[in-house]
């Protein structure tokens, strides 16, 4: 791990500790805020870093208030049109950005770029009245999406930057993903209320928050990747709500998926690398399992940035990654690369809806993306992304996600 990142990680111990970080003289904090930037840290890095001197520490400062105000003129907004929702018959269930914030000492460190909610089927007609109603506009990339299929349809507030994001299948129905649906069919029976900045809002119970927040970071980190900021909220949601988890459901599941050894050792780069105090000795994890290259895990978050797309190389290599997740078989880059470039109809028809009546269009799909891709990278993305995608399988291999 380079000096860079060391620093990036040692930073956000001490904001987690509240303790004053000891820096080595020689580090370049220009490069570790660029890196908090990439995963939507820099006002908690530079918060942990505000008594330490250095060049353009001013113009550091400033970025770092502009996006901390963004972020709280963002939480008032989204509360209000949570209020309005509530108020006029809906039941939304908030996950994650909202509910993650207040785990932390100063919630508005912790940026979102957008607040997610997860409603019934039955109510999507009445939600999308609502929101228009307030002024919402549905996003460009959804306004072809048919919201039974869509993971999420995508809500752009009328006077700010806000996003809202709104589900009705929490993970989509395309590859892997569907069958992690199956999880929270009874959600809604089970949800609680929390009160977070004054507000009562209805969220997943304890312990479906937790297996959501770990099955969206396992969702990612199988396709284009993931960053720390998901793992430190998964570790941090843990030690809050620690005696409310049933700790033997998430292990049922977890290792019915083949995931326990991610998660453990998701548990060990929180406890030991972010400095987040907590004892896991209680959670039924197998026996024999053990940290599996924890170094190497850190740095394919690191280098990834929030959702593993911080380079054109990495946005390559994430549908070859995917493919190989979906079938849970390690495959050669390159038949990884062509079964990306021709996936199945089953695949792509949530995506382009046209596949769902026109399945003799499907050729005419995979030339559009393939133009599509080739429009916005340069030749070296694909080469250097085919590697990127070898180490990601070798990675995932080692953690058993794929075989």
């Amino acid at each position: 791990m380079n000096p860079t990142c060391k620093a990036f990680l040692k930073l956000i111990k001490s904001h987690i500790r509240n303790e004053e970080p000891n820096m080595d003289s020689d580090v370049n904090l220009e490069e570790v805020f660029s890196l908090a930037c990439k995963h939507n840290l820099l006002p908690l890095v530079y918060d942990a870093a505000s008594l330490l001197e250095y060049e353009g520490k001013e113009r550091v400062r400033n970025h770092a208030l502009y996006t901390m105000i963004g972020q709280t003129k963002r939480t008032f907004e989204f509360l209000k049109v949570y209020n309005f929702l509530v108020h006029n018959g809906l039941k939304p269930l908030v996950l994650k950005g909202l509910v993650a914030r207040s785990l932390y000492q100063s919630p508005d460190l912790r940026i979102s770029s957008d607040e997610d909610i997860y409603i019934r089927k039955e109510d999507y007609a009445l939600c999308h009245d609502l929101l228009m109603r307030y002024g919402y506009r549905v996003g460009k990339t959804c306004a072809n999406k048919d919201p039974k299929d869509a993971q999420a349809i995508s809500y752009m507030a009328p006077n700010s930057d806000l996003c809202i994001e709104v589900h009705v299948n929490l993970f989509g129905l395309s590859g892997v993903r569907k069958e992690l649906n199956k999880y929270f069919n009874e959600s809604f029976d089970r949800c609680i209320t929390l009160e977070i900045e004054g507000f009562e809002i209805y969220t997943l119970c304890h312990t479906d928050h937790f297996l959501f927040i770990f099955l969206h970071l396992y969702k990612h980190l199988i396709g284009y990747g993931v960053g720390i900021r998901q793992c430190m909220d998964l570790v941090l949601f843990a030690k809050k709500f620690f005696e409310q988890i049933c700790w033997e459901q998430i292990i049922a599941i977890v290792r019915e998926l083949g995931c326990e050894q991610l998660l453990y050792s998701l548990f060990d780069i929180g406890i030991n690398e972010l400095g987040i105090c907590l004892d896991i000795s209680d959670i039924p994890f197998d026996g024999n399992i053990k940290v599996s290259n924890r170094m190497t895990l850190i740095v394919d978050m690191i280098e990834g940035g929030v959702f593993g797309k911080s380079c054109s190389e990495r946005i390559f290599s994430g549908p070859v990654v995917q493919m190989a997740a979906s079938s849970k078989k390690r495959m050669n880059v390159i038949l990884g690369f062509v079964k990306a470039c021709f996936p199945s109809k089953e695949y792509l028809k949530y995506s382009y809806l046209v596949l769902k009546k026109h399945s003799f269009l499907l050729p005419f799909v995979w030339v559009y993306r393939i133009i599509r891709y080739l429009k916005r990278t340069k030749e070296p993305a694909v080469v250097e992304g085919l590697g990127i995608a070898r180490k990601r399988l070798s990675l995932l291999e080692e953690y058993g996600l794929v075989q």
